[in-house]
């Protein structure tokens, strides 16, 4: 027991570290550690293959937009911009405030910027979280040439920052 007290500053932080180790558990109820709700991600189907769009995941808000970025585990990637402020029950179907949805693959770019309609609905929307779905179909306009992705089951819900 002598050894413990012998050098001081390494105890003092020893005793800190394990003081606001038990007192950040403490405070962490047993229904915070089962919430399913804090998961944040971006699924869509894309072309009939469901994508999962977890990794990565930004989120910023600021100077009246909000935007949603995610990757999938194959490298694709989405993201979802908002002009002004994310209502919830509020369904964005075209219009000077319509969300852009953009489908990345490799260096390919699918989009909703021209007429293209992207039907999205904010389900809920707080100043720490957003959630939704959405659907319609993404285009990639190559000199005439207009590819496009058909997107179903999409949804969102993520932590805003």
């Amino acid at each position: 027991m002598r050894y413990l007290f012998t050098n001081k500053p390494a105890n003092v932080i020893a005793l800190l570290s394990i003081t606001f180790g038990i007192m950040a558990l403490s405070a962490c109820s047993k229904d915070d550690l089962n919430k399913q709700d804090d998961t944040t991600f971006i699924n869509a189907t894309i072309n009939d293959t469901a994508k999962v769009f977890n990794g990565n995941v930004l989120t910023a808000s600021g100077n009246n937009s909000t935007v949603i970025q995610a990757n999938a585990s194959d490298g694709t990637k989405m993201s979802i911009t908002f002009t002004g402020a994310l209502v919830a029950g509020k369904t964005y179907q075209g219009g000077t405030d319509k969300p852009i949805v953009i489908y990345t693959k490799q260096d390919t770019t699918f989009s909703n910027t021209n007429n293209n309609v992207i039907t999205l609905t904010v389900t809920e929307a707080d100043d720490t979280r957003a959630k939704g779905t959405f659907s319609g179909s993404l285009i990639q306009d190559v000199a005439g040439n207009a590819k496009t992705k058909t997107v179903t089951n999409g949804s969102f819900n993520v932590k805003l920052k």
